[in-house]
């Protein structure tokens, strides 16, 4: 009875040390995590990437701002319609509204690790402080097809000739 005794004081001081051990652990978790919280309160995490440039520790706002430095160079843009090596028709990107959705993907790549229930914010920012995985986003550019669309129907007008019935003669 004396060794059962033993062995199961030898057990328990086990099984203690291992709780110990989760809950140390789990505390320690914790901390980083709210320390974490803190740290990048306004800004976005990192481990962020938008059109594969680190976005991490930035503010919405300076990301945004390089998409409308972006949008200002996509509305100088000059888009030529060419046919049989010859220009056609030429837009502008302003005329075109060229523009990226940088404010919006600025938006998205903030909220990592903010949004959805308590568990998707939990894993995401345990991804995040554990360099496990690195959330990309691809902004796009949109533009307003009405333009190209109303030159192409001219420019059919004026380029496709009705056929004519053809006389032609088989021998043979």
């Amino acid at each position: 009875t004396h060794r059962i005794k033993y062995k199961i004081t030898e057990l328990s001081a086990f099984l203690l040390g291992l709780v110990l051990t989760f809950l140390t652990a789990a505390i320690l978790i914790s901390i980083a995590l709210l320390l974490q919280d803190y740290l990048y309160r306004n800004t976005i995490y990192p481990m962020v990437t938008v059109d594969k440039i680190s976005v991490g520790y930035k503010k919405v706002s300076d990301v945004q701002d390089r998409y409308d430095k972006i949008n200002t160079q996509l509305a100088r843009l000059q888009l030529e319609l060419r046919y049989e090596n010859s220009p056609i028709a030429t837009h502008s990107g302003e005329l075109l509204k060229l523009k990226t959705d940088g404010a919006q993907i600025a938006q998205q790549a903030y909220l990592i690790a903010r949004q959805g229930n308590w568990l998707t914010q939990l894993k995401e920012k345990l991804q995040i402080l554990l360099h496990l995985r690195t959330f990309e986003f691809t902004s796009r550019v949109e533009y307003d097809e009405t333009p190209i669309v109303e030159s192409l129907k001219l420019l059919e007008l004026q380029y496709n000739v009705e056929p004519k019935n053809a006389l032609f003669e088989l021998k043979g």
